[in-house]
């Protein structure tokens, strides 16, 4: 009985601390920004990286990268800030 209680416990606490599955809401999502780009289509990819974005909690860093040069790419250097300051607490220069 009390395995049973030890087992229960962790796989609540697993399901409640387990991160959103990246191939179903974050990459589908990432690759469609990817085509925009390729399409010289900023503007989409932009608001397709910030849905990927929100979709979860942290997202990566080359992807941050990604939606700042589409920033850049379309002069939007004050949208670009935000942007810039997640890149610099992950730790990149």
């Amino acid at each position: 009985m009390k395995n049973l209680i030890i087992v229960c416990t962790l796989f609540i606490t697993n399901q409640v601390f387990a991160q959103l599955d990246f191939r179903k809401e974050y990459y589908p999502v990432i690759n469609r920004a990817e085509m925009a780009i390729t399409k010289d289509d900023y503007q989409t990819a932009f608001t397709e990286y910030q849905t990927a974005f929100s979709a979860v909690k942290t997202p990566l860093a080359r992807d941050i990268f990604n939606a700042v040069a589409c920033k850049f790419l379309l002069n939007d250097f004050e949208g670009a800030k935000p942007l810039l300051l997640k890149l610099a607490r992950k730790g990149i220069s």
